[in-house]
């Protein structure tokens, strides 16, 4: 969190300002501070020009070297988004579609698939839009304001006088750390990420603190040295020590995970839920076009209804699409 950025605001002063517009500031300018990787700025994204208010892919030659490329003419006509403006259902299958805004296009919207988006090198931008989206779900009964932000700080154990009246600094670790508890929570998030959350609590509120989280109906990760509260709300635990990574709980009791068998072919994790084991068997050319093909069939038969897929596996099949035309790229660069 930062809070030393903002000690002269009283708690509800800084939960006004994060979250603002029904954004969280903080999380955004978080993102925006991590930048490229030196990966992901070499990655080749896809050139893509509008015609008759269509995307389509900018024409492909190859060069003195045998490398295939954009015709530079046809480049010059490649799209750049300047700003997603919002998010539907696809009108042929669940996937997401996004309404982009081109740069210098004022009057031009496209509705784009999610999955094009993310080969032209957009993911950052969609994965943005989709935060304000859940955001804007998770506060259709919360109102930004001061009595609102009071109460529910309140029901974090920050009574109305440290919360509206006194400013950050004054706060003792304690207060800190409820303050910031609280205002993590304000947007009803479905998975709560919590470092080391035991620190500078009273034996009170780490008791307040452990009977929510084993109420509350999301998702929880904990990173703590906190052996006892670990114990209490952890169905699973991954330890770290001595060098060597184990898990516990459910059928993975002090396994290594280096160790797991090579042969199997599933397995089961601490919930019950069942999960295959996937090999990377794509070592050439033609594994991965089989592979891609498969998938193109069945994204394109669960468009026609044909195919029983969920929406979280068409999520998994658009990713894994684009890493293997990243992967049938680099491939064929290497001349594999």
């Amino acid at each position: 969190h930062h809070l030393e950025k903002h000690i002269d605001l009283t708690p509800v002063q800084y939960v006004l300002q994060r979250f603002a517009g029904s954004e969280d500031n903080e999380s955004l300018d978080a993102m925006a501070n991590l930048g490229a990787t030196k990966q992901e700025a070499e990655k080749k994204v896809m050139k893509c020009k509008l015609v008759d208010e269509e995307l389509k892919e900018c024409e492909i030659r190859y060069n003195a070297k045998g490398e295939q490329e954009y015709d530079p003419k046809d480049e010059k006509n490649a799209v750049a988004l300047q700003v997603i403006q919002g998010r539907r259902k696809g009108k042929k299958s669940e996937a997401y579609e996004y309404e982009v805004k081109w740069v210098g296009m004022d009057m031009s919207r496209t509705w784009v698939p999610r999955s094009m988006l993310f080969a032209m090198g957009y993911k950052k931008e969609c994965q943005r839009e989709d935060e304000i989206q859940a955001a804007r779900a998770g506060l259709v009964s919360k109102v930004l304001s001061t009595p609102s932000v009071e109460a529910h700080l309140g029901d974090f154990g920050l009574a109305a006088e440290f919360a509206t009246h006194t400013p950050i600094r004054s706060l003792s670790a304690g207060q800190k750390v409820k303050a910031v508890l609280g205002a993590c929570m304000w947007q009803n998030p479905h998975i709560l990420v919590l470092d080391e959350p035991t620190n500078y609590l009273d034996r009170d509120a780490l008791g307040a603190l452990t009977v929510a989280i084993e109420a509350w109906a999301g998702g929880v990760l904990v990173i703590s040295h906190n052996e006892e509260f670990c114990d209490r709300i952890c169905k699973e635990k991954w330890i770290m020590g001595d060098g060597r990574l184990r898990k516990e709980g459910g059928e993975y009791e002090d396994e290594k995970m280096e160790e797991a068998s090579k042969d199997q072919k599933f397995f089961t994790d601490a919930m019950g839920n069942v999960h295959e084991v996937k090999a990377n068997t794509l070592t050439t050319t033609k594994d991965v076009k089989n592979r891609i093909k498969q998938i193109q069939k069945k994204l394109k038969d669960h468009s026609k209804g044909k195919a029983d897929v969920t929406q979280e596996e068409v999520y998994q099949m658009e990713d894994e699409l684009l890493e293997l035309n990243q992967k049938l790229q680099e491939m064929t660069e290497k001349g594999a």
